[in-house]
């Protein structure tokens, strides 16, 4: 919405442009009219309908004041660089955002991918731990804490899903 509104503001801007120009040129009015009464247009004498065509046509060209025409020219143009200035500023203030977005996505999915693989690990050596128990091997701390590692691995995991998720919807 905010480059749209800013492009609309260029937009204006350049007809305002337009219209600082066009002050240059002379100003034609063209009038027309027609009557129709009773008494007659022309003889008020004349007890009769009549018709009376006017068409009038008024030119004005201020041809001595050209130095205020043209410094609202400028003060337009001036005016007409400032908000194109605000639009590409706005542009690449989208482009960073959009670019920043994609960053934080490509990080969320890489970091997505190394929990993944850490969780595997976790489980592999709660695996190993359980066995290592079984056998005799590992005693019930080491299983305890390949629990505790495996837990804290998965709710790792589960926040990299959900920073993954978010990214997308940025």
């Amino acid at each position: 919405p905010d480059l749209k509104g800013r492009n609309f503001e260029v937009k204006m801007q350049q007809q305002s442009v337009n219209i600082a120009k066009s002050q240059y040129f002379p100003q034609i009015d063209a009038i027309f009219d027609q009557r129709w009464g009773r008494p007659d247009p022309h003889l008020n004498t004349l007890d009769r309908w009549g018709r009376e065509w006017v068409f009038r046509v008024q030119l004005n060209w201020d041809i001595l004041d050209f130095g205020r025409k043209y410094g609202a020219v400028k003060q337009e143009k001036a005016s007409l660089r400032q908000k194109e200035f605000l639009l590409k500023d706005i542009q690449e203030s989208v482009s960073l955002e959009v670019q920043q977005s994609l960053f934080n996505l490509e990080d969320a999915r890489e970091f997505v991918k190394s929990q993944k693989m850490d969780l595997k690990r976790a489980q592999k050596a709660f695996s190993l731990a359980n066995i290592g128990y079984k056998e005799g091997v590992k005693s019930e701390t080491d299983v305890s804490d390949a629990i505790n590692a495996m837990t804290k691995s998965k709710s790792i995991y589960y926040k990299s899903i959900k920073q993954h998720n978010l990214a997308i919807i940025d």
